[in-house]
């Protein structure tokens, strides 16, 4: 079987653009059991493949935990095909799952193994993304933010050097020093990244855009501007329609329930906390669905 035919296969006859992440949800449970299978018949391009392929939805919807499984059965492809630079990316991914996890040392073993991996490398993007994770992993680890920026600023360098120039790795990284910015406090230098990100988040994909409209909107709530708040929220509602970001849009409902109860508007707080339950308990996310059940017993008490 080869990967052109597996995805040509009926399971995926139906994916375009547009519908791509919500379909990927829907059929999530066979497409994992699609990589154990090719697992299993020793078909590790496809296993490749596949796991790469599902980075994005499996970041986006929160599932890490099955991503551990993933990545881990990814690096294990790639190190019977004997490919080093797919050995490293597939380590970092299961790095980031294993960070999200709270799983601090093994994602810092998982993206010092990476890094080192890809020392003979000339792939810059790979090595830009292997860097930002190093920074992931330092701020959300460790809390060592003056160094996570050194790496992401290390990266933005990486990606210069791509030929064509890899915009999108300098705007990611970029918006990662400013969740550095964030989760110190500074949320002034934190907004003053985030717009200068916006004036070109337009030739940017929905998932990109979104997040740092969401950022954007979050400086702005901690910096007492309910109403441009609110509006760079409703705007991230607006680049989340075009579907298959249900994380970000039950943050975004999560958010403007806060803005809401600022404001006194108590009703309101509640309506928008419980779409935001709702999909997060679609997602399976029980550590943020019982935050919002906190927050609507506050409101309602």
């Amino acid at each position: 079987m080869s990967s052109s035919s597996l995805f040509d296969s009926d399971l995926f006859s139906e994916i375009n653009q547009s519908n791509a992440a919500d379909y990927f949800l829907s059929i999530r449970f066979e497409l994992f059991s699609v990589l154990d299978l090719a697992f299993d018949f020793s078909l590790y391009s496809e296993v490749l493949s596949i796991a790469d392929s599902c980075w994005t939805f499996i970041y986006d919807n929160g599932l890490f935990s099955r991503g551990l499984h993933v990545y881990s059965l990814g690096h294990r492809a790639a190190v019977n095909l004997d490919r080093s630079d797919a050995a490293s990316r597939m380590l970092a991914l299961l790095s980031r799952c294993q960070l999200r996890l709270s799983m601090y040392e093994k994602s810092s073993t998982s993206i010092s193994l990476a890094i080192e991996l890809s020392g003979d490398s000339t792939n810059h993007t790979l090595k830009g993304s292997l860097l930002e994770f190093k920074g992931h992993t330092l701020r959300e680890g460790i809390a060592d933010f003056d160094f996570a920026i050194s790496c992401y600023e290390a990266a933005i360098s990486e990606y210069l050097q791509c030929d064509p120039v890899n915009y999108r790795g300098i705007a990611i990284a970029s918006f990662s020093i400013a969740e550095s910015y964030y989760a110190q406090g500074d949320y002034r230098s934190a907004l003053d990244r985030v717009q200068s990100e916006l004036s070109s988040a337009n030739q940017l994909e929905p998932n990109m855009r979104s997040k740092i409209e969401l950022l954007g909107a979050h400086c702005l709530f901690k910096l007492g501007e309910l109403k441009n708040a609110n509006s760079l929220a409703r705007s991230c509602l607006e680049t989340c329609s075009s579907g298959g970001l249900s994380g970000v849009v039950a943050d975004t409902y999560q958010l403007l329930g806060d803005i809401e109860f600022d404001l006194n508007k108590k009703d309101e707080a509640v309506r928008l906390y419980s779409i935001s339950s709702e999909i997060y308990s679609q997602l399976g996310d029980v550590a943020q669905c019982n935050i919002v059940a906190g927050k609507i017993q506050l409101v309602s008490s």
